[in-house]
Order: C-alpha cells, then sequence, then structure tokens
C-alpha cells in the first residue's frame, strides 16, 4: 500500500502546487525538494524529515504504466471490500471510532476514507493521545457530525502544558 501512496503523492502534488491559487515558484515534487535543500537547516530538525522518501518518490515512474500501482490498486480494493465496507452494512454503521495510534489515517487513505481525529487525554507520561472517527467513503458528513457531537458532550480536557 505504501507505494500506492507514493505514487499517488508524486502525481497529486504536482496537480496541488500547479493550481494553487498563490503560486510559490514550486510545481513539481523536484521544485519543493530543491526548496527543501536550499532551507535544510531551517525546515528540517534533526531527525524530523521525510526527505530521503520524498527523493524516493520524485523518482518513481509513471503510475498509469506501474505494475506494482494497479496491484496495489487492486490490492486496496480488495481490502475494502473484505475489510471496512463489510463492517459498515454488516452492522449498519455510519462511523468506526479508533484510537489514533492504531494507524487509524493509514486506513482511511489505503481504504479511500475520511477521517477525522478529536484529542481524548494523556498517557501515563502525559502526552496526548486521540480518537479517530473513520467514516464510508464520501461520507464526510457522517464523520464530521460524530466528531461534533463528541465534543460537544465530552468534559472539557486539561489544557497542553505548553499552551498554559
Amino acid at each position: 500500500m505504501a507505494s500506492l501512496l507514493k505514487y499517488d503523492l508524486k502525481t497529486d502534488i504536482a496537480h496541488y502546487l500547479q493550481t494553487r491559487r498563490v503560486n510559490s515558484g514550486a510545481n513539481t515534487l523536484e521544485d519543493v525538494i530543491n526548496f527543501t535543500v536550499k532551507l535544510w537547516d531551517l525546515v528540517s530538525p534533526e531527525g524530523q524529515c521525510c526527505f530521503p522518501v520524498l527523493v524516493a518518490v520524485d523518482q518513481l515512474g509513471d503510475r498509469s504504466t506501474s505494475g506494482e500501482y494497479w496491484l496495489s490498486k487492486n490490492t486496496q480494493a480488495c481490502l475494502y471490500q473484505e475489510g471496512p465496507a463489510v463492517l459498515f452494512e454488516k452492522y449498519r454503521l455510519d462511523v468506526l471510532v479508533l484510537p489514533t495510534e492504531f494507524s487509524s489515517s493509514r486506513l482511511g487513505a489505503v481504504g479511500i476514507l475520511p477521517v477525522g481525529s478529536v484529542p481524548l487525554g494523556y498517557d501515563d507520561i502525559n502526552l496526548p493521545f486521540g480518537m479517530a472517527f473513520l467514516g464510508r467513503r464520501y461520507d464526510e458528513g457522517s464523520v464530521i457530525r460524530s466528531m461534533s457531537a463528541y465534543e460537544a458532550n465530552f468534559p472539557a480536557r486539561k489544557v497542553p502544558h505548553l499552551l498554559e
């Protein structure tokens, strides 16, 4: 699945950069990489960068002719049809509720499903954690309504230490 997301990133980032209202001069992933190289010390604290991934993505070929891409697309369809789609239909669910630590965003990306996250609390070492709402394909409204209902009824949470 990672290869599917990488091929989509390469193609979709170019479309996004070329259709923005404000032109930054970056029109391709290669432009973003070159910008990052110029300002490496400012934009990327040590150990916190996805730069090698961006370079690898930029070196991928055309997704329309990639066997790896189309195999991943088929796998994606099968995973969705045999996973979340079954749960939504069998149990007549509007959303699935998962911990954010459960890679719910990846499940959303792989299944082409909307995902939203709300803060839930803090763990034993005071790190924040949250809860994710995963919706049916193209049903962002149910995710947003579920998050809103949760937020309206859950007690106020502790202010993060850095904001006190």
